[in-house]
C-alpha cells in the first residue's frame, strides 16, 4: 500500500513512495546483516530504507507499525515494490519439532553455529524450548518456503555432522545432544575459535551430504 509520493519532475523524475509493512516484517525486509534490502535496492535501482512509524512523529499505521522507503526513478520504484511485493507474500514462519536438548549444540558457542546457519541460508532462525507438538522443543524458521524447506533440511543435517566435527577438534568421542560448550582443542585451531571453524566445517558437510542424493538422481 502506497501512503504517499514526493519530490517530482524538477528532481529529474526522482519521487519518494512510502509503503506500510507490519512491525514484525521490518527484519525480514531488512534481513541478515541488511543483506535482504541490499539486495532489493541492486535489482530495482531504488533506494530503500526501513523506518518505524514513530519515526516521523504521528505514525500513520499506528503504534508499532513500520514503512518502507522507496525512492528513485518511476521504472526503479515499481520495481522495487514488486520485489517488496513478492518477498512479504512468500515469506512466513514455520516451526518444526527439534526436542530442546539439542538447541544447544545447535546454537553452538556464542551462537556460532546458528548465525552461520542465518548467513548460509539468509533466514531467521529461532529456538523454542517449550514448543513443538509435544512441547518438548522446537525450532522456528521465517524465510521464503523454499528457503525454510532447505534450512530445516540443513539442520537435521546438522545434527548428524556437528558431533564428529567437535569430536575431531576435541580428540574424544561425543554423542549428538551431550557436547560440551566449550569443547577442549587438539591441533592448529586456538580454543576461542573452535566453534566458528566447526560451524563452517559442519555446514559445508551438511550442505554437501544433501547435496548428494541430487547428484546421483
Amino acid at each position: 500500500m502506497i501512503l504517499e509520493q514526493t519530490g517530482g519532475a524538477n528532481q529529474g523524475g526522482v519521487q519518494s513512495e512510502e509503503v506500510e509493512i507490519a512491525a514484525e516484517q521490518k527484519g525480514l525486509v531488512i534481513g541478515k546483516g541488511g543483506r535482504t534490502i541490499v539486495r532489493l535496492e541492486v535489482g530495482s535501482g531504488a533506494k530503500i530504507e526501513v523506518r518505524d512509524a514513530e519515526q516521523e512523529g504521528a505514525g500513520k499505521q499506528g503504534a508499532g507499525g513500520a514503512r518502507v522507503v522507496v525512492r528513485g526513478l518511476p521504472w526503479a520504484r515499481e520495481k522495487a515494490r514488486e520485489l517488496l511485493g513478492e518477498l512479504l507474500e512468500t515469506s512466513g514462519e514455520e516451526s518444526f519439532d527439534l526436542r530442546s536438548k539439542y538447541h544447544g549444540t545447535l546454537k553452538g558457542k556464542h551462537g556460532a553455529l546458528v548465525q552461520a546457519v542465518q548467513e548460509a541460508t539468509d533466514s531467521l532462525v529461532q529456538f523454542d524450548a517449550a514448543g513443538g507438538s509435544e512441547g518438548a522443543g522446537a525450532v522456528r524458521i521465517r524465510a521464503p518456503a523454499r528457503i525454510r524447506r532447505e534450512t530445516w533440511a540443513l539442520i537435521q543435517q546438522l545434527q548428524t555432522q556437528v558431533p564428529p566435527v567437535l569430536a575431531l577438534l576435541r580428540g574424544s568421542g561425543i554423542e549428538a545432544g551431550d557436547l560440551l560448550s566449550r569443547p577442549r582443542f587438539v591441533g592448529a585451531v586456538p580454543q576461542e575459535q573452535v566453534w566458528a571453524f566447526a560451524a563452517k566445517e559442519a555446514i559445508v558437510r551438511a550442505q554437501r551430504a544433501l547435496a548428494a542424493p541430487a547428484a546421483a538422481q
